[in-house]
């Protein structure tokens, strides 16, 4: 296991792949007031069991959590964590099985919102959010619910900062 940057985000890698063969990779998102040590037996291998060969697994230290920078305004928000989420995971491999725990859960949602084609399976362990008084949560959960376009276009206006068009189609 080491330590390893990538974009804005530091974390733990642990890397069991081997040079021209498949190798398939798994992030593991802590929630809040976690750290990528919250993983550590899982990368160690002193977990229930070993980490099989063919697998890199990066628990990255989430944006403000140190030894990550702290993000500037606005970098706290769901989305924006996403974000630097998948830029930090990008590099590192095409495809992702991300595992979210706790407020994880949530980064790691909107990680599959934001990039399907990189979020191969998405594993929630516990997830939390807090309290939304936004209502962001019940119309999330309506959007998957019923993505039709009129709910997508309502649900993009509620929750994005920057709002992205969405296709008539």
């Amino acid at each position: 296991m080491r330590r390893v940057r990538s974009g804005a985000i530091s974390g733990r890698l642990r890397d069991t792949c081997r040079p021209g063969a498949p190798c398939r990779c798994a992030v593991l998102v802590h929630g809040l007031g976690d750290t990528s040590a919250t993983w550590r037996r899982v990368l160690s291998g002193e977990a229930s069991s070993p980490v099989p060969s063919g697998w890199r697994l990066f628990a990255p230290d989430m944006p403000g959590t140190s030894p990550s920078p702290r993000p500037g305004r606005g970098g706290y928000t769901q989305p924006a964590q996403a974000l630097a989420l998948r830029a930090a995971l990008e590099p590192l491999c095409p495809t992702w099985t991300v595992v979210g725990n706790s407020l994880g859960g949530w980064s790691s949602s909107w990680l599959a919102l934001q990039w399907p084609e990189g979020v191969e399976r998405l594993i929630l362990l516990s997830p939390a959010g807090l309290k939304d008084p936004s209502g962001a949560s019940e119309s999330t959960a309506r959007t998957l619910a019923d993505p039709g376009v009129a709910v997508l276009k309502e649900f993009n206006r509620r929750v994005t900062h920057v709002e992205r068009k969405v296709p008539d189609r």
